[in-house]
């Protein structure tokens, strides 16, 4: 515009140098505003995109995080540019000479009279502060008063007179029979021995807290069966390799503990294998070997025959390496009892 004033619009509006530079100012807070709505906008909208703010039913996957995040910086980006031009916009408007000139300000004039009227209602009570509870007081004293006396005590009353004995019941029928109790048993400790090959455990010792029988001979290892009957064999063997194995193991080295019946047919009454480690990772490792360190454990019932002979024995099974049967000092225990 070229004019000072606008023309043909009544009434007239005059613009002076000083009413443009308040009209330019308040443009430029009304858009310095708008922007700030703008920013906040933009955090909001990452709140509600990260759940910090509800509404989203499915949680945002990543690539919806980033294509807000992309949304958000462009737009912050934007409002850099138009905050520019409102700073240069500013400058320049403040560099303007204004048309008028301020003089001293004058002195403060006397305070005028108090206004007379009709005092106003007073306002409705405010709502009640939120604040913390106070603490509980303290329990209060325990009233303080005299004790009621202690009743008298009432009379003994009269002891009732001893009811007839009854009649003695018929006896009852004898039970039935039970099982057979025999002292028939032994229990044997071997400290340890070194094998590499298959062999009869020999050399026990039935010292207490072991003990003794004559079936059974401790030098051989032998245990003749004295009567014909059912009997429960128990063995546990400690052991351990005496060096580290190097090798895998085949597929048909099964090494074991066995009681054996030794006459007047051998045949194995209970068996129990090495732990064996089995593994076999494709293209990463193979490897078949017994535990350096284990425990093996036999335990059953047999039916015996009178003078059948028992001894416990080492299997290899083609294990060649020394193993020290009965570890470290734990030993290896074996018993037999008659049952029946």
């Amino acid at each position: 515009m070229s004019q000072a004033n606008i023309p043909n619009i009544t009434p007239t509006i005059t613009v002076t140098r000083d009413d443009a530079i308040n009209l330019l100012l308040t443009s430029i807070a009304i858009e310095e505003l708008s922007l700030g709505h703008i920013i906040n906008a933009e955090a909001e909208k990452l709140q509600y995109a990260i759940g910090t703010l509800p509404g989203l039913t499915v949680p945002a996957s990543l690539s919806d995080l980033l294509l807000v995040n992309a949304s958000v910086r462009q737009t912050l980006q934007d409002v850099t540019k138009k905050e520019m031009l409102l700073q240069s916009k500013l400058d320049n408007i403040l560099s303007v000479p204004s048309s008028s000139t301020v003089g001293i300000t004058g002195d403060t004039g006397a305070t005028g009279p108090t206004g007379v009227g009709t005092t106003g209602a007073t306002g409705a009570t405010g709502a009640t502060g939120v604040g913390i509870t106070g603490a509980t007081g303290a329990t209060g004293a325990t009233g303080v008063g005299i004790t009621g006396a202690t009743g008298t005590t009432g009379a003994t009353g009269i002891t009732g007179a001893t009811g007839a004995t009854g009649e003695t019941g018929a006896t009852g029928a004898t039970g039935a029979t039970g099982p057979a109790f025999t002292t028939e048993n032994f229990s044997a400790f071997l400290s340890t021995v070194t094998l590499s090959a298959s062999s009869q455990l020999v050399n026990w010792s039935t010292a207490s807290p072991y003990y003794s029988n004559p079936s059974f001979n401790p030098v051989t290892g032998t245990y003749t069966v004295p009567a014909t009957g059912t009997y429960a064999i128990k063995a546990t063997i400690n052991y351990e390799t005496s060096a580290a194995i190097t090798g895998s193991l085949d597929p048909a080295i099964t090494p074991a503990f066995e009681v054996r019946r030794l006459t007047p047919t051998a045949t194995s009454l209970i068996i129990g294998d090495f732990p064996v480690l089995n593994v076999n990772i494709a293209l990463v490792l193979t490897l078949r070997t017994i535990l350096g360190t284990g425990t093996v454990t036999l335990a059953g019932d047999v039916q015996l025959n009178a003078d059948d002979t028992l001894g416990l024995f080492y299997v290899a099974n083609g294990l060649t390496i020394n193993l020290n049967l009965g570890g470290s000092g734990e030993g290896i225990v074996w018993s037999i009892h008659r049952l029946t």
